[in-house]
């Protein structure tokens, strides 16, 4: 009988080392999967007695050598890529362009469907992100011990539909709002790029919105909000955060939850 065997494909940041470090507390049988000019290898290395491979991430055809060799049964995708460096810096083979050549469109979620697709097509399934990380999933209500009142309340959920609206249209996951009015929208830089440049678009009383929109996939499309993104919030003035309940990963949820109250920031799960 073939054995449960997973492979994690890491890319950047923290979430990859809680991946790994949870597949590490649950015994599970795992390799590593790491993409060049995109994940943090200096951090992976560590990890002496888990197979860490090193490919590009366009080359499907190796990849899929790599998980036949190591009887791998199904993948974790999990950590940041920057669209904008991997643009700049991506090859492919024969293998994607192909795959390539049957997707709709270009867009993050068409892109993950299709990767997920091509394995799944030789018996690799794909773990799901928000099973695997359940407990770091935003809840319903306020994680802060400080909170809105009724009115902001009103403000926030006609943002949190524009929000949906704008990710619907795979745009961008996040937003910032002043009075019913959009602010700044995410597009191809993410998130903490979008917060930097929107510094001097500040109006009085703005507030951050995160969802990950509807036909978002939760298995590989989970949007993060984590204590790098909080920090750059406080800095620009901005105290009330609204996350979509149920859909958005809180990766360092502790963390966050103790910097916002410390600074009086207000957390809402929506």
């Amino acid at each position: 009988m073939k054995k449960n065997k997973l492979a994690i494909f890491a890319a950047a940041g923290n979430l990859t080392i809680l991946a790994i470090e949870k597949a590490l507390k649950m015994k599970k049988e795992f390799i590593i999967v790491g993409f060049k000019n995109i994940s943090e290898f200096q951090r992976l290395e560590k990890y002496k007695n888990i197979n860490l491979y090193k490919i590009q991430i366009g080359y499907l055809k190796g990849i899929l050598k790599i998980l036949k060799k190591e009887d791998v049964t199904s993948i974790l995708l999990v950590g940041k890529i920057e669209k904008v460096n991997l643009l700049k810096a991506i090859k492919f083979d024969l293998t994607t362009l192909r795959l390539f050549l049957k997707l709709k469109d270009y867009s993050d979620s068409s892109l993950l469907q299709g990767i997920v697709d091509f394995f799944g097509e030789k018996g690799i399934g794909c773990l799901s992100q928000k099973e695997y990380f359940s407990e770091l999933i935003t809840p319903k209500g306020f994680l802060t011990q400080k909170r809105f009142g009724k009115k902001d309340l009103e403000n926030l959920k006609w943002g949190y539909e524009k929000a949906q609206a704008i990710a619907s249209l795979n745009i961008g996951q996040s937003i910032i709002i002043g009075n019913k009015v959009v602010v700044s929208v995410e597009g191809i830089e993410g998130t903490d790029k979008m917060i930097s440049r929107s510094f001097n678009l500040v109006l009085k009383d703005n507030s951050f919105i995160k969802v990950a929109g509807k036909g978002h996939n939760p298995k590989y499309d989970l949007p993060a909000f984590g204590l790098s993104t909080v920090r750059l919030l406080y800095k620009a003035h901005i105290r009330k955060i609204v996350l979509e309940a149920g859909m958005v990963m809180i990766p360092q949820m502790e963390e966050v939850i103790q910097f916002a109250n410390k600074q009086k920031m207000m957390i809402y799960g929506l």
